[in-house]
């Protein structure tokens, strides 16, 4: 279900009233009954990213109206007017991760860096990882607290929530879901042909060439930059509507105050 609110104060009350009342039935889930759909908040091309918050809420949503059979994702009008990935580009963003599997520590680094994690010393925030030795310490979309991931050469041994805080362990846990912080990667196939395209139309954007000197050589060594979310129609292919993910028989809208979310397209087109 698709409920849209006329703003993101009310798609947050009512985010906090669902999650409230569905507790009882689902006190150890991770992920929320609902997510919020999160309109990103900057403009393209204001050499801006959005804040991981946001991000991490839109793709976590993204990933509940594919994979889950009965989501309850909560949005705005705004939000619902910026177009998403694909779901065949969406289903290779992500890992599912068992205790106990063969995974190389190096694919994992490579994954989460390829996929919008920022490597730091301590891992504490949404959208960030960390690793020393056989340890790699992540904070995915959709949980509360980071997660380390503790390796026996190339067997993934534990997983395992953290505070980051005391790094004392919360909680074991037997799998996690590893969601992107990205909507597409630089080292996919077919970058080389993006790029191309992405200069042709840095000219009509008159951009001055120091900056799609810069753009592009980043790009093209897959280093991420302020701003580089909004080239993702140049990245992960054609963009679609949030509406057209989820099967034809999952697709149900509820208007939070009907009158006043239809009144909002015009209040931002003003």
């Amino acid at each position: 279900m698709l409920v849209v609110c006329s703003s993101a104060l009310e798609a947050e009350n009512f985010y906090d009233d669902l999650n409230f009342f569905s507790a009882k039935s689902a006190p150890r889930r991770h992920f929320a009954s609902g997510c919020i759909f999160s309109f990103l908040g900057v403009l393209p091309f204001e050499n801006l990213s959005p804040h991981p918050d946001n991000i991490a809420g839109r793709l976590e949503g993204l990933y509940k109206l594919v994979e889950e059979s009965a989501p309850i994702l909560i949005a705005t009008p705004a939000a619902l007017m910026q177009k998403v990935i694909a779901k065949e580009a969406l289903k290779q963003s992500y890992l599912y991760l068992v205790a106990g599997q063969d995974l190389r520590r190096d694919s994992l680094l490579e994954h989460l860096v390829q996929w919008g994690f920022k490597m730091c010393r301590w891992s504490r925030s949404a959208a960030t990882s960390a690793c020393a030795a056989g340890i790699v310490d992540v904070f995915s979309p959709g949980y509360g607290r980071p997660l380390r991931l503790e390796f026996d050469g190339d067997r993934l041994e534990s997983i395992r929530e953290f505070n980051p805080a005391t790094q004392r362990t919360a909680q074991l846990q037997e799998e996690m879901l590893l969601l992107p912080m990205k909507d597409f990667s630089l080292k996919q196939s077919g970058v080389e042909n993006a790029l191309r395209r992405l200069d042709q139309r840095a000219w009509s954007w008159k951009w001055i060439d120091e900056r799609r000197t810069v753009c592009s050589s980043r790009c093209a060594r897959a280093f991420p930059f302020p701003g580089i979310e909004f080239l993702a129609p140049y990245f992960a292919g054609t963009l679609v509507p949030v509406f057209s993910l989820p099967a034809p028989k999952r697709r149900s809208i509820w208007l939070d105050g009907a009158d006043r979310v239809e009144a909002r397209p015009n209040v931002l087109a003003d």
